[in-house]
Protein backbone atom coordinates (compact mmCIF):
# COMPACT_ATOMS: atom_id res chain seq x y z
CA UNK A 1 0.00 0.00 0.00
CA UNK A 2 1.29 3.58 -0.50
CA UNK A 3 0.19 6.40 1.36
CA UNK A 4 -0.80 9.34 -0.57
CA UNK A 5 -0.65 12.22 2.05
CA UNK A 6 -1.14 13.19 5.47
CA UNK A 7 -3.45 16.24 6.73
CA UNK A 8 -4.51 18.11 9.72
CA UNK A 9 -7.49 19.40 11.10
CA UNK A 10 -8.85 23.07 10.34
CA UNK A 11 -9.50 25.33 13.28
CA UNK A 12 -10.63 28.63 13.59
CA UNK A 13 -9.00 31.56 15.39
CA UNK A 14 -11.55 33.90 16.72
CA UNK A 15 -11.73 37.35 17.34
CA UNK A 16 -14.74 38.36 19.44
CA UNK A 17 -15.76 41.90 20.20
CA UNK A 18 -17.90 42.33 23.09
CA UNK A 19 -18.78 44.54 25.84
CA UNK A 20 -19.82 41.85 28.76
CA UNK A 21 -17.44 39.28 28.03
CA UNK A 22 -14.09 38.90 30.77
CA UNK A 23 -11.25 37.36 29.38
CA UNK A 24 -8.42 35.95 32.10
CA UNK A 25 -5.51 36.06 29.40
CA UNK A 26 -5.33 35.86 25.55
CA UNK A 27 -5.43 31.91 24.60
CA UNK A 28 -8.58 31.16 27.05
CA UNK A 29 -6.71 29.02 29.13
CA UNK A 30 -6.96 30.37 32.55
CA UNK A 31 -10.28 30.29 33.67
CA UNK A 32 -11.92 33.45 35.12
CA UNK A 33 -12.05 33.90 38.96
CA UNK A 34 -15.94 34.50 40.21
CA UNK A 35 -15.11 35.68 43.50
CA UNK A 36 -12.97 38.92 41.95
CA UNK A 37 -16.33 39.19 39.02
CA UNK A 38 -17.29 42.23 41.51
CA UNK A 39 -14.16 43.80 41.51
CA UNK A 40 -13.90 42.92 37.29
CA UNK A 41 -17.02 44.12 36.95
CA UNK A 42 -17.28 47.67 38.78
CA UNK A 43 -13.28 49.09 38.73
CA UNK A 44 -12.10 47.50 35.44
CA UNK A 45 -12.66 47.39 31.50
CA UNK A 46 -14.13 44.55 29.74
CA UNK A 47 -11.36 43.17 27.06
CA UNK A 48 -11.35 40.86 24.74
CA UNK A 49 -8.49 38.73 23.15
CA UNK A 50 -8.47 36.94 20.18
CA UNK A 51 -8.17 32.89 20.68
CA UNK A 52 -8.74 29.61 19.64
CA UNK A 53 -12.56 27.84 20.39
CA UNK A 54 -13.44 24.14 20.25
CA UNK A 55 -15.36 23.76 16.74
CA UNK A 56 -15.07 19.79 16.66
CA UNK A 57 -15.63 18.32 13.05
CA UNK A 58 -17.85 15.35 12.61
CA UNK A 59 -20.23 14.30 9.76
CA UNK A 60 -19.56 13.83 6.11
CA UNK A 61 -17.30 16.62 4.99
CA UNK A 62 -14.20 16.95 6.69
CA UNK A 63 -11.94 20.04 6.16
CA UNK A 64 -7.69 19.19 6.22
CA UNK A 65 -4.79 21.56 5.37
CA UNK A 66 -1.05 20.31 4.54
CA UNK A 67 -1.63 18.06 1.90
CA UNK A 68 1.30 17.25 -0.04
CA UNK A 69 -0.31 15.86 -2.84
CA UNK A 70 -4.04 16.11 -3.98
CA UNK A 71 -6.13 13.09 -2.94
CA UNK A 72 -7.71 10.73 -5.25
CA UNK A 73 -11.54 9.53 -4.77
CA UNK A 74 -11.87 6.06 -3.48
CA UNK A 75 -9.05 6.16 -1.19
CA UNK A 76 -9.36 4.36 2.28
CA UNK A 77 -9.16 7.36 5.09
CA UNK A 78 -7.34 6.28 8.49
CA UNK A 79 -7.81 8.80 11.31
CA UNK A 80 -4.62 8.78 13.50
CA UNK A 81 -7.20 8.32 17.07
CA UNK A 82 -9.59 5.68 15.26
CA UNK A 83 -6.69 3.15 13.99
CA UNK A 84 -8.14 0.29 12.39
CA UNK A 85 -11.24 2.19 11.42
CA UNK A 86 -11.40 3.12 7.77
CA UNK A 87 -13.80 5.52 5.45
CA UNK A 88 -14.29 6.17 2.43
CA UNK A 89 -12.97 9.08 0.30
CA UNK A 90 -16.28 10.02 -2.04
CA UNK A 91 -14.99 12.89 -3.06
CA UNK A 92 -12.68 16.33 -2.42
CA UNK A 93 -14.35 19.32 -2.58
CA UNK A 94 -12.96 23.10 -2.00
CA UNK A 95 -10.05 22.44 -3.01
CA UNK A 96 -6.89 25.77 -2.29
CA UNK A 97 -3.56 26.06 -3.36
CA UNK A 98 -1.71 25.73 -6.86
CA UNK A 99 1.06 24.10 -5.00
CA UNK A 100 2.14 22.26 -1.66
CA UNK A 101 0.50 21.73 1.10
CA UNK A 102 -2.93 21.73 -0.06
CA UNK A 103 -5.89 22.76 1.97
CA UNK A 104 -9.09 20.36 0.97
CA UNK A 105 -13.09 19.82 2.21
CA UNK A 106 -13.06 15.87 2.53
CA UNK A 107 -16.03 14.04 1.48
CA UNK A 108 -15.93 10.78 3.31
CA UNK A 109 -18.36 7.72 4.21
CA UNK A 110 -20.05 6.45 6.31
CA UNK A 111 -20.30 9.64 8.92
CA UNK A 112 -17.92 10.85 10.93
CA UNK A 113 -20.15 10.85 14.74
CA UNK A 114 -19.40 13.41 17.13
CA UNK A 115 -17.91 11.10 19.72
CA UNK A 116 -15.39 10.38 17.16
CA UNK A 117 -14.99 14.01 16.34
CA UNK A 118 -10.85 14.56 16.09
CA UNK A 119 -8.87 17.15 18.20
CA UNK A 120 -6.73 20.33 15.98
CA UNK A 121 -3.80 18.73 14.28
CA UNK A 122 -4.63 15.33 14.14
CA UNK A 123 -3.07 13.24 11.32
CA UNK A 124 -4.95 10.87 8.77
CA UNK A 125 -3.74 8.76 6.20
CA UNK A 126 -5.29 8.24 2.65
CA UNK A 127 -4.58 5.37 0.79
CA UNK A 128 -5.07 4.33 -2.61
CA UNK A 129 -4.02 1.22 -3.13
CA UNK A 130 -5.78 -1.51 -1.08
CA UNK A 131 -6.42 -5.19 -1.23
CA UNK A 132 -9.51 -5.83 -2.82
CA UNK A 133 -11.87 -8.58 -4.15
CA UNK A 134 -14.02 -8.71 -7.21
CA UNK A 135 -17.41 -10.85 -7.53
CA UNK A 136 -19.60 -10.47 -10.66
CA UNK A 137 -23.23 -11.90 -10.48
CA UNK A 138 -22.94 -13.63 -7.51
CA UNK A 139 -25.31 -16.19 -5.89
CA UNK A 140 -25.37 -15.80 -1.90
CA UNK A 141 -27.83 -18.28 -0.61
CA UNK A 142 -29.20 -18.03 2.58
CA UNK A 143 -25.90 -17.26 4.12
CA UNK A 144 -26.26 -17.24 8.11
CA UNK A 145 -28.39 -19.45 8.16
CA UNK A 146 -26.03 -21.76 9.89
CA UNK A 147 -24.56 -25.60 9.84
CA UNK A 148 -26.16 -28.57 7.79
CA UNK A 149 -28.80 -29.05 10.86
CA UNK A 150 -29.66 -25.25 11.84
CA UNK A 151 -30.77 -24.88 7.84
CA UNK A 152 -33.49 -27.74 8.05
CA UNK A 153 -32.45 -29.05 4.71
CA UNK A 154 -34.51 -29.91 2.28
CA UNK A 155 -36.95 -27.59 4.91
CA UNK A 156 -37.22 -23.83 5.67
CA UNK A 157 -34.04 -22.69 7.70
CA UNK A 158 -34.50 -22.34 11.69
CA UNK A 159 -33.11 -19.09 11.77
CA UNK A 160 -33.30 -15.84 9.15
CA UNK A 161 -30.36 -15.44 6.20
CA UNK A 162 -28.02 -13.30 7.96
CA UNK A 163 -27.11 -10.64 4.66
CA UNK A 164 -24.54 -8.88 6.54
CA UNK A 165 -21.89 -12.21 6.70
CA UNK A 166 -22.33 -12.42 2.57
CA UNK A 167 -18.74 -10.30 2.67
CA UNK A 168 -16.11 -9.56 5.34
CA UNK A 169 -13.89 -6.57 5.09
CA UNK A 170 -10.86 -6.33 7.33
CA UNK A 171 -7.44 -3.99 7.45
CA UNK A 172 -8.66 -1.65 4.61
CA UNK A 173 -9.17 -4.24 2.34
CA UNK A 174 -12.34 -4.06 0.06
CA UNK A 175 -15.09 -6.34 -1.66
CA UNK A 176 -16.64 -5.11 -5.53
CA UNK A 177 -19.76 -7.25 -5.90
CA UNK A 178 -22.94 -7.54 -7.77
CA UNK A 179 -25.02 -10.49 -5.98
CA UNK A 180 -28.23 -11.52 -5.58
CA UNK A 181 -29.68 -13.98 -2.56
CA UNK A 182 -32.11 -16.59 -2.20
CA UNK A 183 -35.11 -14.32 -2.43
CA UNK A 184 -33.80 -12.51 -5.90
CA UNK A 185 -32.93 -9.38 -3.94
CA UNK A 186 -30.28 -7.60 -5.97
CA UNK A 187 -26.87 -5.80 -4.29
CA UNK A 188 -24.36 -3.34 -5.81
CA UNK A 189 -22.18 -4.21 -2.77
CA UNK A 190 -23.53 -1.41 -0.11
CA UNK A 191 -24.51 1.40 -2.63
CA UNK A 192 -27.29 0.01 -4.27
CA UNK A 193 -30.28 -2.86 -3.88
CA UNK A 194 -33.31 -3.89 -4.95
CA UNK A 195 -35.98 -6.14 -3.53
CA UNK A 196 -37.19 -7.94 -5.98
CA UNK A 197 -40.32 -9.36 -3.84
CA UNK A 198 -41.29 -5.63 -2.52
CA UNK A 199 -40.35 -3.22 -5.29
CA UNK A 200 -38.24 -1.74 -3.17
CA UNK A 201 -35.23 0.18 -3.72
CA UNK A 202 -32.31 1.52 -1.63
CA UNK A 203 -29.78 3.59 -2.41
CA UNK A 204 -26.71 4.85 0.30
CA UNK A 205 -26.78 8.62 -0.81
CA UNK A 206 -23.53 9.15 1.59
CA UNK A 207 -21.90 7.27 -0.96
CA UNK A 208 -22.15 9.28 -3.66
CA UNK A 209 -21.21 12.63 -5.32
CA UNK A 210 -24.17 14.31 -6.32
CA UNK A 211 -22.96 17.96 -5.96
CA UNK A 212 -22.44 18.22 -9.50
CA UNK A 213 -26.05 16.93 -10.74
CA UNK A 214 -27.38 19.02 -13.07
CA UNK A 215 -30.15 16.88 -14.91
CA UNK A 216 -32.19 14.28 -13.67
CA UNK A 217 -34.16 12.53 -15.96
CA UNK A 218 -36.58 9.44 -15.03
CA UNK A 219 -38.15 7.17 -17.51
CA UNK A 220 -41.35 6.19 -15.39
CA UNK A 221 -41.88 6.12 -11.97
CA UNK A 222 -44.59 4.97 -10.15
CA UNK A 223 -44.77 5.41 -5.95
CA UNK A 224 -46.56 3.54 -3.37
CA UNK A 225 -49.31 1.00 -4.27
CA UNK A 226 -51.30 3.53 -6.73
CA UNK A 227 -51.99 2.65 -10.44
CA UNK A 228 -50.43 5.97 -11.10
CA UNK A 229 -46.93 6.00 -12.97
CA UNK A 230 -45.05 9.42 -13.75
CA UNK A 231 -43.26 9.89 -16.66
CA UNK A 232 -42.88 13.59 -17.39
CA UNK A 233 -42.96 16.82 -15.70
CA UNK A 234 -44.93 19.41 -17.59
CA UNK A 235 -44.22 23.36 -18.33
CA UNK A 236 -47.79 23.71 -20.43
CA UNK A 237 -49.99 26.03 -18.72
CA UNK A 238 -52.83 24.91 -20.39
CA UNK A 239 -52.70 21.27 -19.45
CA UNK A 240 -53.90 19.83 -22.55
CA UNK A 241 -52.47 16.69 -22.22
CA UNK A 242 -55.11 16.10 -19.30
CA UNK A 243 -52.78 13.03 -18.42
CA UNK A 244 -52.44 11.21 -15.05
CA UNK A 245 -48.47 10.61 -16.14
CA UNK A 246 -47.94 14.44 -15.83
CA UNK A 247 -46.86 15.95 -13.14
CA UNK A 248 -47.03 19.85 -14.02
CA UNK A 249 -44.47 22.78 -12.48
CA UNK A 250 -45.93 25.52 -10.31
CA UNK A 251 -45.68 28.19 -12.98
CA UNK A 252 -47.67 25.80 -15.13
CA UNK A 253 -50.44 25.44 -12.30
CA UNK A 254 -50.83 28.64 -11.54
CA UNK A 255 -50.78 29.56 -15.42
CA UNK A 256 -53.38 27.30 -16.12
CA UNK A 257 -55.64 28.61 -12.94
CA UNK A 258 -55.31 32.16 -13.72
CA UNK A 259 -56.54 31.36 -17.23
CA UNK A 260 -59.86 30.05 -16.22
CA UNK A 261 -60.73 32.76 -13.33
CA UNK A 262 -59.05 35.40 -14.09
CA UNK A 263 -56.48 37.48 -11.99
CA UNK A 264 -59.36 39.98 -10.06
CA UNK A 265 -58.33 41.66 -6.06
CA UNK A 266 -62.08 42.98 -5.16
CA UNK A 267 -64.16 40.78 -7.48
CA UNK A 268 -63.63 37.12 -9.48
CA UNK A 269 -63.18 37.68 -13.12
CA UNK A 270 -63.67 34.20 -15.35
CA UNK A 271 -64.36 32.83 -18.80
CA UNK A 272 -67.56 30.60 -18.01
CA UNK A 273 -69.63 30.24 -15.30
CA UNK A 274 -72.45 27.73 -14.29
CA UNK A 275 -74.66 28.31 -11.80
CA UNK A 276 -77.37 25.03 -11.71
CA UNK A 277 -78.89 25.83 -14.39
CA UNK A 278 -77.78 29.11 -15.86
CA UNK A 279 -74.45 29.61 -17.76
CA UNK A 280 -72.67 33.13 -18.12
CA UNK A 281 -70.18 33.89 -20.76
CA UNK A 282 -69.09 37.00 -22.53
CA UNK A 283 -72.10 39.24 -22.57
CA UNK A 284 -74.71 36.16 -22.64
CA UNK A 285 -76.64 34.62 -19.76
CA UNK A 286 -78.24 31.61 -21.28
CA UNK A 287 -79.28 28.04 -19.22
CA UNK A 288 -77.68 24.45 -20.12
CA UNK A 289 -81.07 22.96 -21.16
CA UNK A 290 -82.21 26.22 -22.87
CA UNK A 291 -85.10 26.55 -20.85
CA UNK A 292 -86.42 29.78 -19.48
CA UNK A 293 -85.00 32.24 -16.70
CA UNK A 294 -87.22 33.01 -14.01
CA UNK A 295 -87.05 35.90 -12.11
CA UNK A 296 -88.73 35.98 -9.12
CA UNK A 297 -88.10 40.09 -7.47
CA UNK A 298 -88.47 42.97 -9.69
CA UNK A 299 -85.98 43.71 -12.17
CA UNK A 300 -84.73 47.17 -13.22
CA UNK A 301 -83.32 48.23 -16.83
CA UNK A 302 -81.51 51.19 -16.11
CA UNK A 303 -80.33 50.79 -19.93
CA UNK A 304 -83.17 50.25 -21.67
CA UNK A 305 -84.91 47.00 -23.24
CA UNK A 306 -84.81 45.71 -26.97
CA UNK A 307 -85.43 42.59 -28.55
CA UNK A 308 -88.73 40.81 -28.01
CA UNK A 309 -89.55 42.46 -24.80
CA UNK A 310 -90.62 45.51 -26.89
CA UNK A 311 -92.25 43.88 -29.77
CA UNK A 312 -94.60 41.78 -27.18
CA UNK A 313 -95.23 45.75 -25.43
CA UNK A 314 -96.28 47.30 -28.97
CA UNK A 315 -98.78 44.26 -29.50
CA UNK A 316 -100.50 44.47 -26.03
CA UNK A 317 -100.72 48.05 -26.58
CA UNK A 318 -101.45 48.60 -29.94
Amino acid sequence: MVELNTGVFYYVNVLTTTTFSIYADDDLTTPIDSTNYTAYASGGTAESFGGFRDDFQSGKYIAVENLTEIPRAGSNIEFGHLPGQYFKLVAVNQQLGTQTPFTALLQISPDLKVSQSPEHGQSLEMRIRYSQVRLTGHDFLDIGTGNFSSTNYPGLPNQNPIPANETVEGGGGRVFFTSTDQDGNFRVGDLFSVEQATGIASLNADAFNISGLQELQLGDLALGGTSASINEFSTDGTMAANSDAIVPTQRAIRTYIASQIGGGASSLNVNLITAGLVVITGNTISTSNDVGINFQSVTNFTKGVTGVPIAMNYLIHS
